[in-house]
């Protein structure tokens, strides 16, 4: 019985490092992904930004611009999970790139790629989904 014991123990642990070990994957960052208003209207930085700070505020994003085309959205989820990204953006496209995280598990694998759990890219697409869904409106 004890011999079972330890085995079932050990199995369970290396399935659970095996799937810790799987749960990040490699940092994507969203480069010149590009944006456009339904309408056709020739968009302004302007549209651009309400467009960003509309779309944040429906996920519970923040938004803190930084310059012209520039800022800085930061998302917390339920206090354990916080996220940043620069955001450059034009009248044609915008960029996401990773700034900051906390409790996302971001590091280095063996490849010393930059790694981080998966929901960051999805929270980070679905933010962009948003932006491109707002400026449609326009």
């Amino acid at each position: 019985m004890k011999k079972l014991f330890i085995s079932l123990l050990t199995c369970t642990l290396l399935l659970t490092s095996v799937a810790h070990a799987r749960s990040t994957i490699p940092i994507t960052n969203l480069e010149n992904e590009a944006i456009a208003a339904a309408s056709g209207k020739v968009l302004t930085l302007d549209d651009v930004a309400k467009a960003l700070r509309q779309a944040a505020v429906v996920r519970g994003w923040s938004v803190e611009d930084t310059g012209p085309g520039k800022a800085v959205a930061t998302l917390d989820v339920r206090g354990k999970h916080t996220i940043k990204v620069d955001i450059d953006y034009t009248e044609k496209a915008m960029s996401f790139k990773y700034k900051d995280s906390v409790n996302m598990k971001y590091g280095r694998n063996d490849e010393s790629q930059a790694v981080i759990h998966p929901f960051y890219i999805k929270w980070v697409r679905n933010l962009l989904s948003d932006v491109r869904a707002e400026l449609g409106r326009f």
